[in-house]
């Protein structure tokens, strides 16, 4: 009877096993991907909890720069519960980049948490479709990899593929992605907060340098700079400061110069009064700047001082005169801390003249119009007889309507408008494209997780 129970429950027991292993097997036959030939191309993974992230078939890497890709991964898994993975081989099959990419991250049972959130990158080294992919999982990483900020990764990525930088690419492409996990920012400066902190403000004691990061300035005239600088500063009892730089690291000037003013103690005293100004390359061919102001620099700094400080500033920058606009934002600090007001731009008063002249011509013509209405004009008569008086040949005299000159004819020509006033700047003229990739904000894989995803050739 005993052995009847054992080999009861051994067969059960094998029955099981067999259903796992028919399982098991109808899922792989799910995930497989065939090339033209018939031949499974889907790269065979090991289960994610063995720790292997780096599957290199495509042999783009060499072993050293695979081992480094691997720990970095390693540290974003260990650090913010996030998951990597890198795929690269020579054929897709039949299948799109991002189906692939999708399939392997569920076939691998990669990701952390109940919505398994991370990214794969899948590297496709086809000579016919070479282009790579990223696919994001989970609603916080699909929050945090936005079509802007992968786009951004993406225009690393091909900066490095271009010149067949493989490694050294997809290990920035993986710290770029920790940084964002931690600090919501690509390659975050070291005093930018980690999520959930913020900056602790405090007084910086010792007289701020101009801190030229981007390189705008040659020596001496950083020392110029910084020495009218602390000289305004003394003088009013506020902080004037500029910084340079040539990454704001996906913050627009104002907000990178909001967080740059808090971490360096930028202002005195518990209000922090002081103005700083920020400027940044943006393309070859355009600067731009902000202006952060707290306490009394705040103050001073009304909505239309800080338009004409940028009006006196921006001119400079855009002919390149980087040392010039940095004067004149200075020369300008200093005339507004003194009277309460930046003067006016030359421009503003060119503007000013103008539209003086133009409201002294419109008052003319008004004044003439009513003129004319004020003047009596005779009515017009068929013939001659009409001015006779009955039985006389005596002329009626016209003695209503005054002697007054009516004026004389003005000839007027309409000039043309000026076809090509924008040619060439601002909007208009040529367009172009910056190559962005191929971005769809929601998809399924074979076992219906959901996925964005980033496309790019090369």
């Amino acid at each position: 009877m005993k052995r009847l129970i054992k080999n009861v429950i051994a067969a059960f027991i094998i029955s099981i096993i067999a259903v796992m292993s028919a399982t098991t097997a109808l899922a792989f036959e799910k995930y497989e991907v065939r090339d033209k030939e018939g031949n499974n191309i889907l790269v065979e993974t090991v289960p994610a909890e063995n720790g292997e992230r780096v599957f290199d078939e495509a042999d783009i890497f060499t072993q050293e720069e695979k081992n480094a890709i691997e720990d970095a991964i390693k540290e974003i898994r260990e650090n913010y519960d996030r998951d990597v993975v890198v795929v690269t081989n020579n054929s897709s099959g039949e299948k799109e980049k991002k189906a692939y990419a999708a399939d392997f991250w569920e076939y691998g049972d990669y990701g952390c948490g109940d919505e398994h959130e991370g990214l794969i990158l899948y590297i496709d080294m086809d000579p016919e479709n070479r282009g790579w992919c990223v696919s994001v999982t989970g609603t916080d990483s699909n929050g945090e990899f936005g079509y802007g900020l992968l786009n951004a990764m993406d225009n690393g990525l091909e900066r490095y593929f271009s010149d067949a930088e493989y490694g050294e690419g997809v290990l920035d492409w993986v710290n770029e992605v920790g940084s964002v996990y931690k600090t919501g920012l690509l390659s975050a400066p070291d005093w930018y907060p980690d999520r959930g902190e913020v900056i602790e403000r405090y007084n910086n004691p010792e007289p701020h340098e101009v801190d030229d990061q981007a390189g705008m300035f040659t020596e001496e005239q950083k020392n110029a700079l910084t020495k009218k600088a602390r000289a305004i500063s003394e003088k009013y009892g506020i902080d004037i400061a500029i910084t340079t730089t040539d990454n704001t690291y996906g913050m627009i000037a104002g907000e990178y110069g909001d967080e740059y003013y808090k971490a360096f103690g930028i202002g005195y005293g518990p209000d922090y009064d002081g103005i700083l100004l920020t400027i940044f390359p943006v393309g070859y061919t355009y600067i731009a700047c902000g202006i952060t102001a707290e306490g009394k620099g705040l103050e001073k700094l009304t909505d239309v001082n800080r338009e004409r400080l940028y009006e006196h500033v921006s001119g400079e920058f855009a002919n390149g005169n980087y040392y010039a606009g940095a004067e004149k934002f200075l020369d300008n600090c200093d005339h507004m801390l003194q009277t309460g007001r930046v003067p006016k731009t030359a421009r503003e008063w060119i503007i000013a003249i103008v539209v003086g002249l133009i409201l002294g011509a419109i008052a003319g013509v008004i004044t003439l119009v009513l003129d004319k209405k004020k003047m009596a004009v005779p009515a017009p008569r068929t013939d001659a007889a009409a001015y006779l008086a009955a039985g006389s040949l005596a002329i009626v005299a016209i003695s209503t309507i005054p002697d007054k000159l009516i004026g004389t004819d003005v000839s007027r020509e309409l000039l043309e408008s000026e076809k090509y006033r924008n040619n060439g700047s601002g909007n208009s003229g040529s367009r172009w494209s910056s190559g962005g990739s191929t971005y769809t904000s929601s998809y399924e894989g074979s076992s219906g997780m959901t996925h964005s995803s980033s496309e790019r050739s090369f």
